[in-house]
């Protein structure tokens, strides 16, 4: 009984994430255009395939939210590297990376094995793309201006999908609990 209402639980987690890298991959393809880094634009394209065919197998219960989130968040993990080898560092490109354990982190069936071996190598990734792009090399260089505006979105969004998932998670888990709570308390009253 916990595993079938843990998943739900997850998959309404799930379902605003994945929402949210379509977004975030049209937002990312709006940015290469606007640097003029056209032939980057094929990554963001993939990966927004990627989580539009993810939302849609997890609707339609295709496939479990845990697949789901592995999926989208490895897929999140090659951008974020081939995105700060396209525009650098400094564009913040990274602060995506920390989306991945607050989505992991809403279901708690993983198995400890898994949990050490995805965290672990989100935070190999950021100490790996820190030491290859911190000094500054991008394949599309980007003043110093735009790299700031870029790098500013980017941390505020990461912030804003964090809040919005967490909300809609809580505000899912509490309706669903309150539905149960009326369930049960009327199985109590018959």
């Amino acid at each position: 009984m916990t595993e079938p209402l843990t998943h739900d639980r997850y998959k309404s987690a799930m379902i605003p994430a994945l929402l949210t890298g379509i977004v975030t991959n049209i937002y990312i393809s709006s940015i290469f255009v606007y640097i003029g880094a056209y032939s980057a634009i094929i990554s963001p394209m993939i990966g927004l395939f990627v989580f539009v065919i993810c939302f849609f197998l997890l609707k339609s219960d295709k496939i479990k939210a845990k697949e789901a989130f592995l999926i989208g968040g490895y897929i999140v993990a090659i951008e974020v590297s081939i995105h700060t080898y396209f525009i650098g560092w400094n564009t913040g490109c990274f602060y995506f990376l920390f989306l991945l354990p607050t989505v992991f982190l809403l279901n708690t069936n993983w198995k400890i094995w898994i949990t050490i071996v995805f965290n672990g190598s989100i935070i190999t990734l950021f100490v790996l793309l820190r030491n290859i792009f911190q000094d500054g090399y991008s394949l599309y260089p980007v003043d110093p201006n735009t790299e700031t505006i870029i790098n500013l979105i980017n941390i505020t969004s990461t912030v804003l999908i964090i809040i919005v998932v967490m909300i809609y998670f809580s505000r899912t888990i509490n309706k669903k609990d309150e539905a149960l709570l009326k369930t049960r308390v009327g199985e109590f009253t018959l």
